[in-house]
C-alpha cells in the first residue's frame, strides 16, 4: 500500500521570518535574500532541531512537502537547512492541481483542526477532492482524526515538541486508514 506523508514547512519544520531592510539576523539563524524585480526580500530562518531526525525516519513514508508559501520559495528554505534531499515534492500555496492519492495520508501541520482555509486547501491537495470541496462538521471531524497530526508550533530556537515524539502517532493515522 502506498502510504504518503505530508509536512507543512514554516512552524513545523523550520520558522521563517521577515526582515526589515535594517534589521539584523539573529545569531544562530540563517539570511535568505532574493530579488523580485528591483525589490530586495529579506528573510532569516532557523530549522527545528529534531527536523532532519524527523525526516531521515519517516522516509518510508515518501514525505513531501505541502505548504501555503510559494514552492520556489519553501525549496530555497530546505536546500539553506540542508533538508532538501529528504522530501520528495514541494507543494505550495502557488500550486492548485488537486493529487490523486493512492492510500493512505497523513499531514503533519501546525494550523488549528477546525476547517479554516489553509488546512482545507491542504486536505484537498492531499486527495479530498477540488475546490468545491467544503466539510461540514460531521464530516471534518472524522478527517481530522484520521488524516491530521498537529504539533506544536517551532518559533524558534527551542523545540517545543520533538518531532521524532509524534511519529507513533502518525503511525496510527496511517493504521486507521489501512
Amino acid at each position: 500500500m502506498n502510504e504518503k506523508l505530508h509536512v507543512d514547512i514554516d512552524e513545523t519544520l523550520v520558522k521563517t521570518r521577515h526582515l526589515a531592510p535594517d534589521e539584523p539576523v539573529k545569531p544562530g539563524w540563517n539570511l535568505i535574500e532574493f530579488r523580485k524585480g528591483d525589490k530586495l526580500f529579506r528573510y532569516q530562518s532557523i530549522v527545528r532541531p529534531s527536523a532532519r531526525a524527523f525526516l531521515e525516519r519517516m522516509q518510508q513514508y515518501q514525505p513531501d512537502i505541502s505548504t501555503s508559501g510559494g514552492a520556489e520559495f519553501q525549496i530555497q528554505v530546505l536546500e539553506l537547512h540542508g533538508l532538501r534531499s529528504l522530501v520528495g515534492n514541494v507543494y505550495g500555496g502557488d500550486y492548485s492541481e488537486v493529487l490523486t492519492l493512492q492510500g493512505p495520508w497523513v499531514l503533519l501541520d501546525d494550523l488549528p483542526a477546525f476547517p479554516c482555509n489553509g488546512i482545507v486547501q491542504k486536505f484537498r491537495r492531499c486527495g479530498l477532492g477540488d475546490t468545491g470541496f467544503n466539510p461540514s462538521n460531521e464530516v471534518w471531524m472524522p478527517l481530522i482524526q484520521r488524516h491530521l497530526v498537529r504539533p506544536e508550533i517551532f518559533e524558534g530556537e527551542e523545540d517545543p515538541q520533538p518531532l521524532t515524539d509524534l511519529i507513533p502517532l502518525i503511525e496510527e493515522r496511517f493504521a486507521l486508514q489501512r
